[in-house]
């Protein structure tokens, strides 16, 4: 489950009203060891590995834990940190706006989950393409030879990609304070990942299966980019930045074949 940031202004969920400073309420007599996000503090400095759970646990002073309402709409800021991650893996299958203002503008993005779900993205990438290339006819090491050829492309455009989005849409806002902008766009690609389930089990109509699946895809960096601005910037724009992106990754493609 990730942990909220320990401090404010949250964004609400519901309305995306900006200016909530608290997620929760929180009574009782170790109050103020835990942060307006919820978060525990230890001697002043945030562990990272503690965090409230929403959940019921046997303690010598007992807290007693709210979730905060927000201010414009009346709603609870977050009712994600009462929920089983299953509700926020649903929500994210759903594309729901919640679910992207709960990752970007509430949550604390470690630095290795954004790198580690590239890799992830990048292999499952790779195996779909190499496996449609596989053939008897090829030597054991010429398929490994292509698949580690292969890994090393698709993570090399899949960098040009996510860093040309982040560059056109920080120029097209006019400024470079989204820096969470790149980790929101790795964890909200997590539609690569029906790659290798689809590759596993192929479909009669294979064709169809992969074109639903990077409409899937951009649908979920549109919107993506749309709440990490705060609906600033327009679905329509967005995506004209996005297909801009897509357009420097194939001219990229044609000039390494050349």
């Amino acid at each position: 489950m990730l942990k909220s940031l320990p401090k404010g202004p949250y964004v609400c969920v519901n309305c995306g009203h900006q200016s909530n400073y608290s997620l929760v309420k929180v009574y009782g007599p170790d109050s103020k060891k835990y942060d307006h996000g919820g978060n525990l503090i230890t001697d002043g400095i945030k562990n990272g590995d503690d965090y409230v759970d929403f959940k019921p646990q046997k303690s010598i002073n007992p807290l007693n834990l709210k979730l905060n309402d927000c201010s414009e709409c009346g709603k609870p800021v977050d009712y994600y940190l009462q929920m089983d991650s299953c509700f926020l893996i649903l929500d994210a299958m759903l594309m729901k706006t919640s679910f992207f203002r709960h990752i970007i503008h509430n949550c604390q993005l470690s630095k290795s989950l954004p790198i580690k779900l590239f890799i992830v993205y990048s292999f499952c990438e790779t195996y779909k393409e190499w496996s449609s290339q596989c053939t008897t006819q090829i030597a054991y090491a010429e398929l490994e030879s292509m698949f580690y050829t292969l890994f090393l492309k698709n993570i090399f455009f899949n960098l040009i990609f996510f860093l040309s989005i982040f560059i056109i849409f920080s120029l097209r806002s006019g400024n470079f304070y989204q820096r969470r902008l790149l980790s929101s766009l790795v964890i909200s690609s997590f539609c690569k990942l029906y790659k290798l389930p689809v590759t596993l089990w192929p479909s009669e109509s294979q064709e169809i299966v992969d074109l639903l699946l990077e409409i899937n895809l951009f649908a979920g960096l549109v919107q993506c980019c749309s709440v990490a601005f705060h609906q600033q910037i327009g679905k329509i724009s967005c995506s004209l930045n996005l297909l801009l992106g897509y357009l420097i990754v194939w001219t990229s493609k044609k000039l390494i074949d050349i």
